[in-house]
């Protein structure tokens, strides 16, 4: 059965994101920038495999297998001003699904995912791209202790998705476009069910895309202003559950509480200096075969660390990458150095939601929600 904790997670990830597109790339009112949208079908297929990132994992698929996706996007024109700094992107949404190589094990992979795709390099022929987009996955077969326990890779059928795709697109006609590329599309729940080793498809991919409007675009050029209030100071906290090891265990509550100060660089990006405080109650189990260890006190346990930050600006949505480090670890199993992929939209005034997947480099250490102030 569906894990209804992990569902309201995930599905809390995709409806967020959702949101704040829709409001975000919504459209001006305004005359002067009236344009017919121009809106683009893509059919795009894949050819690859499970990557077996553990050891562990060599036996879940052998085989390589296809995928397709079907994506619908609308290109930007300039309505908002961080359109023309990211050189006008489409933004879309995808349904990607594949059978995994009709493995008995993993069973079928479906996602769903808004996304934003960014022209790297443009020309009057050929583009190259790059895609992020992030949303809600589905797999068919999770470990189950009596009926699937070779899966020691995922433990819930509904995980978070991340997808990321470099393309090579070429204009064949006015409204008909052709693109070859790779692909790398991941599973995981965050460590909220385990086993949760995540799934990782690397593929190469072909597309041919449809211009429904054949009108040529007129990109709009705003004036961009000079950057004032440079610096930012932040107050977040954050929420979340995670399991760990044996399997069959209960959720534990993590806590957290960030301090920070960010410096605009430039009209789409800020960085950052941040101190972070930790509270993983897992670790209290962890530590249990620890006799200089006092169970009682259990504010031993609190991780400070020191993160550097790298903020993107998307109008008023924002996607914030962390790399940290603990300057202490009284339990320090998962190594001395973190990051954190964050997603912020403002609610009132000074006040934002964040949404964040906080990591040991490539291995998942929860999902958290939080409410943030900043001066």
């Amino acid at each position: 059965m569906i894990n209804k904790k992990a569902f309201l997670l995930n599905l809390m990830l995709l409806i967020l994101f959702s949101i704040v597109s829709q409001r975000t790339f919504s459209q001006s009112t305004s005359d002067s920038l009236n344009q017919k949208e121009h809106y683009i079908a893509i059919f795009r297929t894949h050819f690859g495999y499970v990557m077996p990132h553990r050891e562990a994992m060599q036996h879940l698929t052998t085989d390589h297998f296809t995928a397709f996706e079907l994506s619908v996007e609308k290109q930007t024109f300039g309505k908002k001003e961080w359109h023309q700094l990211y050189k006008y992107p489409q933004i879309g949404i995808s349904l990607w699904h594949s059978q995994l190589a009709n493995s008995p094990t993993l069973g079928n992979a479906t996602a769903i995912f808004p996304y934003i795709n960014f022209p790297l390099v443009k020309g009057k022929v050929l583009n190259f791209n790059f895609r992020f987009g992030t949303g809600l996955g589905y797999l068919s077969k999770c470990f189950d202790r009596t009926d699937n326990y070779k899966n020691i890779a995922i433990g819930s059928h509904l995980n978070a998705h991340i997808n990321l795709l470099f393309d090579l697109k070429l204009r064949v006609s006015s409204n008909i476009n052709f693109s070859a590329g790779f692909d790398f599309a991941h599973f995981s729940n965050g460590a909220f069910k385990i086993p949760n080793l995540g799934i990782n498809v690397p593929t190469l991919n072909l597309s041919l895309s449809y211009l429904f409007n054949k009108t040529p675009i007129k990109y709009i050029k705003h004036e961009l202003l000079p950057i004032t209030n440079k610096n930012e100071y932040l107050f977040v906290v954050n929420t979340g559950l995670k399991e760990i090891y044996p399997i069959g265990g209960k959720k534990f509550p993590v806590f957290d509480l960030s301090l920070g100060y960010n410096r605009k660089i430039n009209h789409k990006s800020k960085i950052g200096l941040g101190l972070d405080f930790f509270y993983i109650s897992s670790n209290l189990q962890s530590l249990k075969s620890d006799t200089t260890f006092n169970q009682k006190n259990k504010y031993q346990i609190i991780r400070p660390g020191i993160n550097l930050a790298y903020e993107l600006l998307f109008s008023k949505l924002s996607l914030i990458i962390q790399m940290g480090g603990y300057i202490y670890a009284r339990d320090n199993s998962d190594g001395y150095f973190y990051n954190r992929l964050s997603l912020r939209y403002p609610v009132y005034k000074n006040i934002f939601l964040n949404l964040a997947l906080k990591t040991h480099f490539a291995k998942a250490d929860f999902i958290e929600l939080g409410i943030g102030y900043k001066f």
